[in-house]
């Protein structure tokens, strides 16, 4: 079935661009905006944010060395201080954290996702102060294109795999072992299957 051809402007990517703080990878730009190409998840992210205003979803990965570091400070706060930790999250997040079972499954899961991008820092303190250590390629920074019962899919914008198709199955993550205990956090269960979107 031949599928809808389309251009995705300059100007359209720009307008995405300022909307979630991010750029959008050049060879992405350069590929779509000079062509007729057949419409795919996504060009139609694009459209849908453009003409109907569908604000586009963003997905934040970490790097173990991230996830790491944000377990070793939650584990050195006394009593009064994951008191006062989990107070900021109630009033920043608290419908997404009253649905983990602890404060440290919410940070490596949800909580990562709480990014103003603008600023490049975490809205939780406690993940800001790990993040100030590291650069941005911890971060892998997905927009999603498309998603469905089993999983979700999308363009990475930033990091090692810049312009990689990304993405994984719902309620997948890597797991890291910090003083002999197993913690999840938010990444790509199969990053390894990644391949850059135009060479896909």
């Amino acid at each position: 079935m031949n599928r809808e051809k389309v251009i995705i402007s300059r100007s359209m990517f720009e307008k995405l661009s300022q909307e979630i703080n991010i750029p959008i990878p050049n060879d992405l730009v350069e590929y779509y905006s000079d062509q007729e190409i057949e419409s795919n998840d996504f060009t139609n992210t694009i459209i849908n944010f453009i003409e109907s205003g569908y604000k586009p979803i963003i997905s934040i990965q970490i790097s173990p060395a991230l996830a790491r570091e944000i377990i070793i400070r939650h584990n050195k706060l006394d009593s009064y201080e994951k008191a006062q930790l989990e107070s900021e999250i109630k009033m920043i997040d608290l419908e997404n954290y009253n649905g983990f079972e602890d404060t440290i499954s919410y940070l490596l899961i949800d909580g990562v996702n709480l990014y103003d991008f603008s600023r490049n820092r975490f809205k939780i303190s406690l993940i800001n102060d790990a993040y100030s250590n590291f650069n941005v390629y911890e971060l892998k920074i997905v927009l999603c294109t498309w998603a469905h019962c089993g999983g979700w899919g999308g363009i990475v914008l930033s990091g090692n795999s810049k312009s990689y198709n990304g993405g994984g199955m719902h309620g997948h993550y890597l797991e890291i072992e910090v003083e002999g205990k197993q913690y999840e956090y938010n990444s790509n269960y199969y990053e390894k299957m990644e391949k850059h979107h135009l060479k896909d």
